[in-house]
């Protein structure tokens, strides 16, 4: 039905009009001077009118044929041929015009395609959001699949998670320990650095360390102390601050969900789950966006028709008014042989000869 509109619009203008005032001229031409012969009248017209459309036709196939037998013919190689540079440039020209004229033809096919088509910016929409579509796919598949893999090595080995990550804060506290004994012996060794070690220690035993806030209160409040102490070299002291903490944060109860423990022993998990959720979030508003594009894209097969009759209806006309000029120079030369054959048969030229 769009179709049928789009074409009642195109029809509905002057060229509408034209069409109708010459049918009814036709009509009363039919009526006036051949109402008994009508049909012959009709079907000499139609003649006429397919000789127009099918004589640049037939011109097209005659110019390939005699271009395709220029080498056959002698007098195209002769030279010494009169009007052997002008036959060549018309023919040349012939040629010319044969291919000018596919030009039009394919031009108009090119033409028509690109109008039937949706408009070029929509098309350029469309690739490049069904590509970044098809991405975002691709990486929404690879990640749900490493959550998966996330998923059954955790219901597979989840408690030997559990217990290796109890063993590993197990061996991390007893390493801080062992390292604040070794650097509480090395600094007994100077009684500067010795009375330093007291004082911080002697403020470490008396905070609270029962929750992460405050163990890492401890450790900042630790560390302005050490820098109140003014040493030369507080490295140690905040080394064995360090250890502390981190021996207590590791003998602390975890008080988790399994959910929580699933992500603390599988650190991959929450980055892999936001990058997911972020790339449906993508997905969906991609979609849409091509949805969008792809409900504005429409095919024009009217606009295509329209541009083929154009340029068949230019081919036809470029090919009769060059054909009919290249013809009419052909004619003339034809003729101005034809004189100058007349007049030598009529009037040869004299002979004469030299007195010895």
């Amino acid at each position: 039905m769009s179709v049928l509109f789009h074409l009642i619009q195109v029809l509905s203008t002057d060229g509408l009009m034209i069409a109708i005032v010459f049918l009814i001229a036709l009509a009363l031409l039919v009526f006036a001077f051949a109402r008994e012969r009508s049909g012959a009248l009709l079907l000499g017209l139609a003649g006429y009118i397919g000789w127009i459309f099918s004589s640049p036709f037939i011109y097209v196939k005659k110019t390939v044929e005699q271009i395709a037998s220029t080498r056959d013919e002698p007098s195209s190689r002769d030279p010494g041929n009169e009007q052997y540079l002008i036959s060549r440039l018309l023919l040349i020209s012939r040629g010319a015009v044969v291919a000018v004229a596919l030009v039009i033809l394919a031009s108009s096919v090119a033409t028509g395609w690109e109008d039937f088509l949706p408009s070029k910016w929509l098309r350029v929409q469309d690739s490049f959001l069904s590509r970044q579509l098809s991405n975002f796919q691709t990486q929404a598949d690879s990640t749900r699949a490493q959550i998966k893999a996330l998923d059954d090595d955790w219901s597979s080995h989840k408690d030997e998670l559990i217990k290796q990550h109890q063993e590993k804060r197990a061996q991390d506290a007893s390493s801080a320990v062992a390292a604040n004994l070794a650097i509480a012996t090395n600094m007994a060794k100077a009684p500067a650095t010795a009375q330093s070690l007291n004082t911080v220690r002697a403020y470490l035993d008396r905070q609270k360390h029962d929750s992460i806030p405050e163990i890492n209160e401890t450790r900042r409040t630790a560390r302005n102390l050490i820098q109140e102490l003014s040493l030369t070299d507080p490295d140690d002291l905040n080394a064995y601050v360090g250890n502390w903490c981190s021996s207590n944060l590791n003998s602390l109860p975890e008080n988790l969900s399994p959910d929580e423990l699933q992500y603390l022993l599988q650190p991959d998990l929450a980055p892999d789950k936001n990058r997911l959720r972020n790339l449906n979030s993508d997905l969906a508003a991609t979609q849409q966006q091509l949805q969008n594009v792809q409900r504005e894209e429409e095919y024009h097969p009217t606009d295509f028709l329209l541009d083929i009759v154009k340029g068949i209806f230019a081919f036809i006309f470029f090919v009769w008014c060059f054909g009919l000029l290249i013809e009419a120079l052909l004619l003339g030369i034809f003729i101005a042989r034809d004189v100058h054959l007349i007049r030598l048969e009529k009037c040869p030229p004299s002979t004469s000869t030299l007195p010895e």
